[in-house]
């Protein structure tokens, strides 16, 4: 997909230092998962900058001030099913996300979209009928997040909210 037709006008970082402390909580607890499976977590892999659209600003300002409570699992995939298991959807490519936030426009009239730094860990594809991440053949482990494809994922959910950290508000325009 294309961001060919995205403007984009601003990009604020988050700072939030007790969401960062949940984050390394989350990521020390994948990678020893990991390294208990022989397995090195590595950036670009099991760690990504994915992107998340949501419907509103107002709700986007959730998201960044309480993401431990927005991407509960509970509420998410409501407006949008869980085509791949259930769980926070994020995109590998900014303009997969555009469409899911049409009604996200700040105060000047610009779309707004979040780049999130996400642990994925150990992906397996996922199903509609998904509720819970499956276990691997190791025993005791399970995987970290579902995806679309195993040999090209564009499309990750996670189930963890402490998997999650909105890093950066993306303001653009259409062109």
């Amino acid at each position: 997909r294309s961001t060919k037709n995205m403007r984009v006008e601003e990009i604020e970082r988050v700072q939030n230092p007790n969401l960062l402390n949940h984050s390394i909580l989350s990521h020390n607890s994948i990678r020893t998962n990991l390294l208990e499976g022989g397995i090195v977590l590595e950036g670009g892999t099991h760690v990504r900058y994915l992107w998340h659209g949501t419907s509103s600003y107002d709700v986007l300002g959730r998201m960044v001030a309480d993401p431990l409570q927005a991407f509960n699992v509970a509420l998410a995939g409501a407006s949008v099913g869980a085509r791949w298991g259930r769980g926070s959807y994020f995109a590998r490519d900014a303009a997969y996300s555009v469409p899911f936030s049409t009604g996200c426009v700040d105060e000047q009239g610009r779309q707004v979209l979040l780049l999130c730094l996400v642990e994925v860990g150990l992906s397996t594809v996922g199903s509609p009928d998904l509720y819970n991440l499956p276990a691997r053949t190791e025993p005791g482990q399970r995987y970290h997040s579902f995806v679309d494809s195993a040999s090209n994922p564009e499309i990750f959910v996670v189930q963890t909210p402490s998997q999650v950290y909105p890093a950066y508000i993306v303001h653009f325009r259409p062109r």
